[in-house]
């Protein structure tokens, strides 16, 4: 779905928060949301909303424990990707890495305590 307007990028942010609080209440967890413009170590139960307007950059995933998630979601425009890494030598889908590629990409983690799988 293209975004064109600044009303449908606030949209996107309330049916995002939307589907959070839908998610808390099924799932007895709450995540917290965070905005980002560079280089970030996410945290278990984290949605971390990644700005690369101003340039390329990672988001590390918090240490695997069993059952935790993250989501990652890439809401700039433009060519600057955003990358997905693990906190060690773990995997993200057998993956050493996840690129968000384009505007409003988003990937949610969950642990199994030794990788990261995309959900």
């Amino acid at each position: 779905m293209p975004y064109n307007t600044s009303n449908d990028i606030v949209t996107s942010i309330i049916q995002l928060r939307e589907r959070l609080e839908r998610l808390e209440r099924t799932s007895g967890r709450a995540y917290s949301l965070t905005n980002q413009t560079a280089a970030y170590t996410a945290s278990r139960w984290e949605v971390v909303l990644a700005d690369a307007t101003g340039a390329a950059f990672a988001v590390t995933l918090p240490i695997p424990a069993q059952g935790i998630a993250v989501t990652v979601k890439r809401i700039n425009a433009g060519a600057n990707n955003v990358t997905i890494l693990p906190n060690g030598a773990e995997k993200i889908d057998n993956a050493t890495s996840a690129v968000l590629t384009a505007r409003y990409a988003s990937y949610t983690m969950v642990s199994d305590g030794t990788d990261w799988w995309v959900i």
